[in-house]
């Protein structure tokens, strides 16, 4: 559904960008709409510091998005 359904209703409504948290495998994938598509900006683990549009300005502890393993 978040792939899918909530993406095109988002790009649709011009929301620029997307990130889908996956609290089973502990991850986060960042996409940003280009037109009418959106881009892959990048997937993260759980160990990852990362600076994701946009909230670039900070660092972000992905791990810290998840409750304790």
């Amino acid at each position: 559904m978040d792939r899918v359904t909530k993406r095109s209703l988002y790009a649709a409504h011009g929301l620029p960008f997307s990130w889908i948290l996956d609290p089973d495998a502990r991850t986060l994938e960042a996409m940003q709409l280009s037109g009418e598509h959106w881009l892959d900006v990048g997937s993260y683990d759980e160990h990852a510091v990362a600076r994701i549009a946009p909230f670039d300005a900070i660092e972000i502890e992905v791990g810290r998005l998840f409750p304790p393993a």
